[in-house]
């Protein structure tokens, strides 16, 4: 009897450290929807944590000493996509009266700001 009631608290005790140890956290995203991370940061949660969202808001369920690593993964990936826009014109202008055409395409991406205009 008495080494059944050790064995119960030897449980008890190393449930409720592993309990103190879990941590939950809501994380607000600024670029990325949380339903294109969640596939990405479940392979990384131990169990039993969890990860879930909706919209740009992600619940996770984590040990502490994961808490960082998956917060440094988040910060990498919820970045701001990159926009490339193109724009092909066919212009008409005095000197295609005489035979010649002029056409022009003008490529810009999204934060560097380049642009290349033949």
């Amino acid at each position: 009897m008495l080494k059944r009631l050790l064995v119960l608290l030897s449980v008890l005790v190393h449930m409720s450290a592993y309990a103190q140890e879990m941590r939950t956290e809501i994380i607000t995203l600024g670029y990325t929807c949380a339903a294109e991370l969640i596939p990405v940061l479940k392979p990384l949660v131990p169990p039993p944590g969890s990860v879930s969202g909706i919209y740009t808001t992600l619940i996770v369920k984590t040990t502490l000493s994961n808490l960082d690593d998956m917060l440094s993964v988040i910060q990498n990936l919820d970045r701001p996509s990159r926009n490339l826009m193109i724009t092909v014109r066919d212009g008409i202008s005095d000197q295609s009266r005489q035979g010649t055409q002029q056409a022009g395409v003008s490529v810009q991406t999204g934060t560097s700001g380049s642009k290349i205009t033949p």
